[in-house]
C-alpha cells in the first residue's frame, strides 16, 4: 500500500519541477510559476495545494480530519462549477444533436471560441506541450491571427486554420476544442535565439514550433531578451506600460478542455499528446475512459 504523506510528497515535488519547466518556458518569476503548476494540476494556487498536502501528511486529530475534509470539498466545488460552466459553453454553441462542428474564418472561429475563455474556465494544452489557462481572447496586431491573453504581461499569437467542437453526450463537460494552427512565419528574431542551444525534448520541440518575442508600442516586435533587461535600446528608453511578452505559435494544434475534465486531470497529457492524435482518437480515449468508470 502507498503512503499518503508519501504520495502527496512525491505530488508538491512534481509541481515544483513542473514550476520550473514554467519559468524556462515562460520566463515567470517563481512564485507565479508554482501557482500557475498548481492550478495546471486543479488547485486554485500553489498555498491551496500545499494545504492539502499538509492536511494529508498530519496525524488523525479531530483538526486535521476537518482540514482533509475541507480541502477536497472546496476543489470539487470549483471543478463543479467549472464543469457546469463548460456545459454551459458547449450547448450555447453547438445547441444541436450533431456531435462534431466546425468553424473555419478568424470571425467565425473568434465568435466560437469565446464562451469558453475567460478566468478559470479553460486549460489550453500546447502543440509543444505544456500549457496555460487562457483569460481573454481579441484579434491580433498580425493580420489573420487571434491572440490569447494569460496574463497582464504574456498573450499567445496564433493563426488558426480551423476550430473544432467534439461534443461527448456521454458527459457534456468531457467535450473538447481543438484550434488547428494554419503556419505562421518565424520573425527576423527567431533565429537568434538562445533556446536553440538548449537539449531537453520538450525545449528542443518548443523551439521548433514558437519563438518568444516581445511588443512594444505599435505592435512592432523586439528581441526577447529586451523583457529580461527592462528596457529598449538604452536605459533611458524604458519599456512602455503596455509592452508584452508575446509567444508566436509556428503551427500545431491546440486542446482546450475544461479544468475539470478528466483529460486535464490525466498528468501524461501536459506533455502535448494530443499533436500526434486524431480527435477521433482523443475523443475515443476519453469516451472510454468515462464507461470504465460507470463499470467500476
Amino acid at each position: 500500500m502507498t503512503c499518503p504523506s508519501r504520495k502527496n510528497h512525491i505530488s508538491i515535488r512534481a509541481l515544483k519541477r513542473r514550476a520550473k519547466k514554467l519559468s524556462t518556458l515562460h520566463g515567470y518569476k517563481h512564485a507565479q510559476a508554482l501557482d500557475e503548476a498548481a492550478k495546471a494540476a486543479g488547485s486554485h494556487n500553489y498555498k491551496h495545494a500545499l494545504n492539502a498536502s499538509a492536511a494529508s501528511m498530519s496525524g488523525g486529530s479531530e483538526a486535521t480530519s476537518s482540514a482533509k475534509n475541507e480541502k477536497p470539498d472546496a476543489l470539487q466545488r470549483f471543478h463543479d462549477k467549472a464543469r457546469r460552466t463548460w456545459s454551459d459553453a458547449v450547448k450555447q454553441v453547438a445547441p444541436g444533436p450533431a456531435s462534431t462542428a466546425t468553424w473555419r474564418g478568424v470571425p467565425a472561429i473568434l465568435k466560437a471560441i469565446g464562451p469558453f475563455i475567460g478566468p478559470e474556465k479553460n486549460h489550453a494544452h500546447f502543440p509543444s506541450g505544456g500549457g496555460h489557462d487562457f483569460r481573454a481572447v481579441r484579434l491580433s496586431t498580425e493580420k489573420g491571427c487571434l491572440e490569447f491573453e494569460v496574463t497582464r504581461g504574456l498573450v499567445y499569437v496564433v493563426k488558426p486554420r480551423s476550430l473544432t467542437l467534439e461534443r461527448i453526450d456521454l458527459s457534456i463537460p468531457e467535450s473538447f476544442l481543438v484550434l488547428e494552427l494554419d503556419d505562421l512565419k518565424p520573425s527576423e528574431f527567431y533565429a537568434r535565439s538562445d533556446d536553440a542551444e538548449e537539449s531537453s525534448d520538450r525545449v528542443s520541440r518548443r523551439h521548433r514550433m514558437s519563438e518568444m518575442v516581445v511588443r512594444s508600442w505599435g505592435g512592432e516586435y523586439a528581441d526577447r531578451e529586451v523583457w529580461d533587461r527592462g528596457y529598449l535600446s538604452n536605459e533611458d528608453e524604458p519599456l512602455p506600460e503596455d509592452a508584452r511578452s508575446v509567444v508566436r505559435f509556428f503551427s500545431g494544434r491546440v486542446m482546450l478542455v475544461t479544468k475539470g475534465s478528466l483529460w486535464n486531470g490525466a498528468a501524461r497529457t501536459y506533455d502535448g499528446i494530443h499533436q500526434g492524435m486524431t480527435n477521433g482518437d482523443i475523443r475515443a480515449g476519453i469516451e472510454g475512459a468515462i464507461r470504465r468508470m460507470e463499470d467500476a
